[in-house]
């Protein structure tokens, strides 16, 4: 006796498991298992070389399709291989640009702390001479006052 459910069953060509022949993708690994012709849009098996509904030579389409992807493939592991170093580069760029903004933040204060030691400095002198007018103005009253009071009838 021939088991129904055997003679329905198919293997995936990518992972080999079983699987029903109206199955679109392989349960096991996702693989597709039917594709579309381009020239008549008839769904083929994945395993086929021709169309079955128009004749269509699908191996020129997988040829193709290898290549594109092939390139793809290889222009990915190319970025791959290059991000390590453009992560670096840009790395480093970033703290030589982090160093700049430090060493002129570090400027800047010093500046600042050189401007708040010179307008220190000239409030000094500033009180200084005010001290220094007071008194000047004081003794000149205070000999003015001798001098004219010390004058008879004056």
């Amino acid at each position: 006796m021939v088991d129904e459910s055997s003679a329905l069953q198919t293997e995936c060509p990518e992972c080999g498991a079983e699987h029903s022949a109206e199955a679109r993708q392989c349960p096991a690994c996702g693989a597709p298992l039917v594709r579309e012709c381009p020239a008549c849009g008839a769904e083929c098996p994945f395993a086929a070389t021709k169309c079955q509904a128009c004749g269509q030579e699908l191996a020129v389409v997988d040829k193709l399709f290898a290549r594109i992807t092939g390139e793809r493939a290889q222009w990915l592991r190319e970025v791959q291989q290059e991000a390590p170093a453009i992560k670096a580069q840009a790395e480093a760029a970033s703290q030589a640009r982090l160093q700049t903004m430090w060493a002129e933040e570090a400027r800047r204060q010093e500046e600042l702390a050189a401007a708040v030691a010179e307008r220190d400095r000239q409030q000094r002198i500033f009180v200084v001479v005010a001290i220094v007018i007071g008194v000047v103005v004081i003794a000149a009253v205070a000999v003015t006052l001798i001098l004219v009071g010390g004058q008879p009838g004056g």
